[in-house]
């Protein structure tokens, strides 16, 4: 029997186990870690609460502890690069030690932030901290003060997380039902205006149309400004060239950007939820200097070599990730296959950690299959080998049985508070519940 240590337990990293335990019966053990105590990943944590029918995909997995054959290691980092506020560190080196083989499937670590005067402000908040405080993830600190979100928010940056945090941040009421932190819902209750700072134009904006449409259509949004081009987006004649355009790789491009051209002129007449709200999204402008005062921060911004103030009473970056990896000693990565050498053995690489930090759940699932088929075709072809192993079995770790502990827990909090389900928000409560 093959041994395989898959890390991360996202989408990735469980749809891969999935289809190790199904491809032969009883052909590989697969031992699945994670830095968190509970399965899901970005599932869990990063996916926006009112979007319940992305997060319920998990479902699709859910059965992977039946097989006999596989065992969970919640609380584990699996890195050269230590991190503190887990159960148990393990080097890659180690992990091959006790596997014939790794599948990478961890997430990315490393926050890409603002290098400008200013950046440290607390009033400066990096978006994907914004969205482990809305989506209640026990690895993220809880340190955010309600007075910075209100009134006027900006964010830096046009892609589906920037517009993300510009919904949840408008219509937080929306949100009561879903598995939003309760925390949430008081830190974010008045905040009236989004303004999106956007270094590039609209024809090369980021993010989907759907997250768009969500955005300017929320219900107590009443107005969409556009500022920094030159005349109206419809106006254009870059705009006219491409609605006429018939060209099939356009054909995203053309949506978005008419969606986007017609909400400027489609102003709402009233907001079911009284004072009308606003979303600005503010093209070529690239974030210079921050300076604070007691309420608020002014921002200067470089547009077209001229320089713009504004002041907020925040800003959230929202840029991303940087790629983190697990080891420095991994060489000959194929971006492809996601086949990658270690320590001069296989190992397999998919989602985040082979591309970086991009693309959705469909995506990171797909890469995880086209490595998983790698791995099969080096068993096949006698490159992948079983061999006795070391026993990793002592390793403090959490269980699969403490997550449905966690999981049963959460889900009977929120049947009593008419939620979807109601998250633990500390590692130490989750602790105490599966002892």
């Amino acid at each position: 029997m093959f041994k395989i240590a898959i890390v991360g337990a996202g989408p990735a990293g469980v749809s891969a186990a999935s289809r190790l335990l199904k491809a032969t019966a009883n052909k590989f053990h697969v031992n699945l870690f994670d830095r968190s105590l509970v399965p899901w990943g970005l599932l869990r944590t990063g996916v926006a609460p009112d979007h319940p029918e992305v997060k319920h995909t998990a479902q699709t997995w859910s059965n992977v502890s039946d097989f006999p054959n596989f065992q969970f290691y919640g609380g584990v980092n699996i890195s050269d690069l230590k991190k503190a506020g887990i159960k148990s560190e393990l080097s890659l080196k180690e992990l091959l030690d006790c596997h014939d083989s790794v599948l990478l499937c961890n997430d990315a670590v490393f926050l890409r932030t603002l290098k400008i005067p200013g950046a440290e402000s607390r009033r400066v908040i990096n978006a994907q901290k914004l969205v482990g405080y809305y989506n209640g993830d026990v690895m993220q600190d809880w340190d955010l003060d309600p007075a910075h979100l209100q009134g006027n928010v900006g964010i830096i940056g046009g892609g589906n997380v920037a517009l993300d945090v510009a919904r949840v941040l408008l219509e937080p009421a929306l949100l009561k039902p879903s598995d939003v932190s309760a925390k949430f819902l008081e830190l974010a209750k008045d905040v009236d205006k989004i303004s999106l700072f956007i270094r590039r134009g609209p024809f090369d904006l980021p993010c989907t149309t759907r997250e768009l449409r969500e955005l300017i259509h929320l219900p107590s949004v009443s107005n969409v400004i556009i500022n920094g081009l030159d005349k109206p987006l419809g106006e254009s004649e870059e705009y006219a060239k491409l609605m006429k355009s018939r060209k099939v790789q356009e054909r995203k491009t053309k949506r978005l950007l008419k969606l986007l051209a017609e909400s400027e002129t489609d102003k709402k007449s009233e907001s079911k939820f009284g004072k009308g709200k606003t979303v600005e999204f503010n093209f070529f402008h690239t974030p210079e200097n921050i300076s604070e005062s007691s309420d608020k921060i002014s921002v200067e911004f470089s547009h077209r070599g001229e320089t713009k103030r504004r002041e907020l009473s925040a800003l959230v970056e929202s840029l991303g990730y940087e790629k983190t990896p697990v080891s420095e000693f991994i060489t000959d990565v194929n971006l492809q296959s996601g086949k990658a050498i270690a320590f001069d053995r296989p190992i397999y690489m998919s989602g985040w950690a082979l591309g970086g930090a991009k693309g959705v759940v469909g995506d990171s699932t797909e890469s995880s299959r086209l490595a998983v088929q790698s791995l099969f075709d080096d068993v096949e072809n006698g490159i992948l080998k079983s061999l006795p192993r070391k026993n990793i079995s002592s390793i403090e770790h959490s269980n699969w049985e403490n997550w449905k502990k966690i999981d049963e827990e959460e889900l009977r909090r929120g049947q009593e508070n008419g939620k979807q389900r109601d998250k633990i928000l500390s590692i130490s409560e989750m602790l105490k519940i599966t002892e």
